[in-house]
């Protein structure tokens, strides 16, 4: 970054580059590899509906072990295929849904992160969301 004065102005000058990630660009610090992304300021009623649905399925196994979940979701009229991915969600970090309560999560942050099976590893999941920078989420 170089800084630059002319005559009651300061110019930060930088090196960026974008990225595009689904529909969307992001700015990435060429020095740290890391996206720059605001955050959002309100809670995203999307995400908080998919983690209270993934919720709801996991209470509903868990209630009724002995049965299957084809079972379950029979009575719903709901394909089992898409209640297994749903589920992932039910196992994210409570640290990212306490942030996606909140509408403090990362800008970019979208359904289908939250239903894509990964790591059962908090700390995993928070980085490969992009929280690992977030002071918010502790």
């Amino acid at each position: 970054m170089t800084m630059t004065e002319e005559g009651d102005r300061v110019i930060l000058s930088t090196n960026i580059s974008f990225k595009a990630r689904r529909g969307q660009s992001e700015i990435i610090d060429r020095k740290t590899g890391k996206a720059i992304t605001a955050r959002s300021t309100a809670p995203n009623p999307t995400l908080i509906q998919t983690i209270a649905q993934a919720e709801f399925w996991r209470s509903q196994l868990l209630l009724q072990p002995e049965t299957s979940l084809e079972k379950i979701t029979a009575e719903y009229g709901i394909q089992p295929r898409y209640i297994r991915r749903l589920l992932n969600a039910a196992y994210l970090a409570p640290a990212i849904k306490r942030a996606i309560f909140q509408g403090i999560q990362p800008a970019h942050l979208q359904v289908q992160d939250l239903i894509v099976e990964r790591s059962l590893d908090w700390q995993s999941q928070m980085q490969e969301l992009g929280f690992e920078n977030s002071t918010a989420v502790v």
